[in-house]
């Protein structure tokens, strides 16, 4: 089983190929993931982990499609963004923000969007977010802790109202989107 680390930096996944633009100790392949192209073959990863990584990318729709040519058939990627509207979103150094229903446009059953033919299809699995408060914050971290239990009961219904109504007052400090490759392409 090969995995993929795309952006590891200094915290590679245990047993996984790490892939970053500098050389670290940790770096097994050095690339550049702005260029849009990954030096591995065609459907060689079964798994591609990706972590605050997508936000830095000058174009992350590249990122995708190359994502889901090196994936096997039924092939994963887990991707972790700080979600849009939270402090760890306002970097100088990130050229997008991101939410989860930002990854609906890949999914196949979506009709009405031009990043499916451009950059494949894939089966949104699973949303995960994750507060940022510390527990010494105890009523803000106890609160944080609720809202993240119910977005995490993966409904999709869910997650909109909260990115579209309440993301704004209560920013949950990042997601994790887990896509598996779609095969009807």
């Amino acid at each position: 089983m090969v995995v993929l680390d795309l952006g590891c930096g200094v915290n590679k996944k245990a047993g996984a190929v790490g892939v970053d633009r500098r050389r670290l100790p940790s770096v097994d392949v050095v690339c550049d993931l702005n260029y849009g192209f990954l030096p591995f073959r065609d459907g060689c990863a079964d798994t591609i982990y990706s972590s605050h990584v997508l936000e830095h990318l000058k174009d992350p729709v590249a990122f995708m499609k190359e994502a889901r040519r090196v994936m096997s058939d039924n092939g994963k990627a887990i991707l972790t963004l700080p979600l849009a509207g939270s402090p760890a979103s306002f970097q100088s150094d990130h050229r997008s923000f991101f939410r989860a229903r930002d990854f609906y446009y890949y999914e196949v059953d979506n009709k009405c969007h031009y990043y499916v033919a451009e950059a494949g299809r894939f089966r949104l699995e699973e949303v995960k977010y994750r507060h940022g408060f510390p527990i010494y914050l105890q009523p803000l971290w106890l609160f944080g802790t609720l809202i993240q239990m119910v977005l995490n009961l993966n409904i999709r219904t869910v997650r909109e109202i909260y990115e579209n109504y309440l993301l704004t007052f209560f920013p949950m400090a990042e997601f994790t989107v887990t896509l598996r490759k779609d095969q009807s392409m």
